[in-house]
């Protein structure tokens, strides 16, 4: 009687112990299910913190060319002032020596008219103390002086043009120089433009966002990233690029499981655009 019993309780015992590891080995297959998913999980999450901080490099970089060509444009622009304003000195200088010039040469030929009346008086009473000679080797003398300050006016005067076409060389280089220090500033301002979603369709994955081809850098090869409150949430890609906004198609591949673009996220280019 206790052998049969005991032999009852064996099996029992050992319906219950199969009983309980049919059960332990359903949870553990569900515990080794759901580290695997946390697992995939944390591989993707990864991968996407490696992309964004190649596109804060790759940002980092762009901008440190586009800051490089501005310091060079304005250290351009600095030079040509220089030699504008060295030019500008120079031709002041030399249209007040052509202004002394001019004085002196009314002063001689004064004195050469002078000279002639004096020897028109002179010649009929040729008694006096001063000779015909002395007076016409004076008059010889100042019609070389003459000659002299007209060809050095001549010859200020070419190299008065020859400034004036420096100066104006050196106002349209610096002019060119402005213009182009302009457009590397926008350049650099419009990298750091951030736009945001205005309109958006999950259904068929599209979204619209407030920054077009005439306020920001953005093209028909633009990658967009989105994120909310600090957090990256998924990349757009644009499909129709306008003025004042674009239309983009949503990367479902890069949300998260049950993540979704919504309108008042913000959106940056992935690239910033160099010069």
């Amino acid at each position: 009687m206790i052998q049969n019993i005991l032999y009852g309780v064996t099996i029992a015992l050992a319906a219950a112990a199969t009983f309980f590891g049919f059960s332990n080995n359903g949870k553990l297959k569900e515990e080794i299910v759901k580290y695997e998913d946390l697992y995939e999980a944390n591989l993707t999450l990864g991968q996407r913190i490696e992309d964004e901080e190649e596109r804060v490099k790759t940002s980092s970089e762009a901008l440190k060319a586009a800051n490089s060509d501005r310091d060079e444009a304005q250290a351009s622009l600095d030079n040509e002032q220089s030699k504008e304003s060295g030019l500008e000195k120079s031709l002041a200088r030399v249209e007040a020596d052509i202004e002394a010039y001019d004085a002196e040469l009314v002063e001689v030929n004064a004195a050469i008219s002078r000279a002639k009346i004096i020897i028109g008086e002179m010649i009929p009473d040729s008694g006096g103390n001063l000779g015909v000679d002395d007076v016409a080797g004076y008059i010889e003398t100042l019609e070389n002086q003459r000659k002299d300050l007209e060809e050095e006016l001549d010859e200020k005067t070419v190299l008065a043009a020859k400034l004036k076409t420096a100066v104006q060389s050196a106002t349209e280089q610096k002019q060119r120089q402005q213009e182009r220090l302009v457009k590397v500033k926008q350049r650099i301002a419009r990298n750091s433009v951030v736009a945001t979603v205005t309109a958006v369709d999950n259904g068929y994955g599209f979204c619209i966002i407030n920054r077009g081809s005439s306020n920001s850098n953005i093209d028909d090869r633009s990658e967009l990233l989105v994120s909310r409150g600090g957090q990256y949430v998924g990349k757009l890609k644009v499909s129709s690029l306008e003025p004042t906004q674009t239309i983009c198609d949503i990367d479902k591949t890069s949300l998260k499981p049950g993540t979704r673009i919504l309108s008042g996220d913000r959106v940056v280019l992935k690239q910033a655009v160099s010069n």
